[in-house]
């Protein structure tokens, strides 16, 4: 059965690390904001593992790193760097990493991303104007000169919908945005491809 909730300001599809700190900003802000995110636990494995010093500057701001600095590794000393090899581990070529970038934080970091989005779903929830919504797919939207309405869905229960009134509508859902199809925007493919590899593990020491 759908219903309408009463409208807020902002409803936010994507409780990635995108979704969340936009969610924070606007909280923050007294704005009222309803984060949709499709899967209803938070992803245990690492999709990036790399935040360049400008991305820092983003959490910084949002007051990430005042408490959790501790979740980047600055890529300095021998690990400062990113090496291309051949198959017989012959180097062709090196990007160096290895320096402060221009705004103070080292120009690469490691991190783990589930632990990121740890401390940010905890910054989310501890925000009075901020609901988040765990489980719920979006499937439709209308729009009008005031206002934008989503309908959104149990993702293990698509008969039990609803319909979300705001603002503003804000697709933080990736690379395969159902915000940007169902709005009917286009995306570019530029014709870039390559062959990669992406192997995570955890040490044993």
């Amino acid at each position: 059965m759908s219903e309408t909730t009463a409208p807020v300001d902002f409803v936010i599809v994507g409780a990635g690390p995108v979704g969340l700190v936009t969610a924070i900003l606007l909280g923050r802000e007294g704005w009222r904001v309803i984060l949709i995110e499709k899967w209803p636990s938070r992803y245990p494995m690492p999709r990036a593992c790399t935040i360049d010093h400008e991305a820092l500057r983003i959490l910084q701001g949002v007051g990430v790193l005042r408490d959790h600095a501790g979740l980047f590794e600055p890529s300095r000393g021998e690990r400062g760097g990113y090496q291309i090899r051949n198959g017989d581990g012959v180097l062709l070529g090196a990007i160096n990493w290895n320096r402060t970038a221009e705004s103070g934080w080292a120009n690469t970091n490691g991190f783990y991303q589930p632990d990121l989005e740890a401390v940010l779903e905890s910054m989310v929830v501890a925000l009075p104007s901020v609901e988040l919504r765990r489980g719920w797919s979006a499937s439709a939207i209308e729009q009008d000169d005031d206002s934008v309405t989503l309908t959104v869905a149990r993702t293990d229960e698509t008969s039990n919908s609803e319909q979300l009134r705001a603002r503003w509508l804000v697709g933080a859902d990736g690379a395969n945005s159902v915000v940007r199809e169902l709005a009917g925007i286009d995306s570019v493919d530029t014709g870039f491809e390559a062959d990669w590899l992406v192997v995570d593990y955890e040490p044993l020491d």
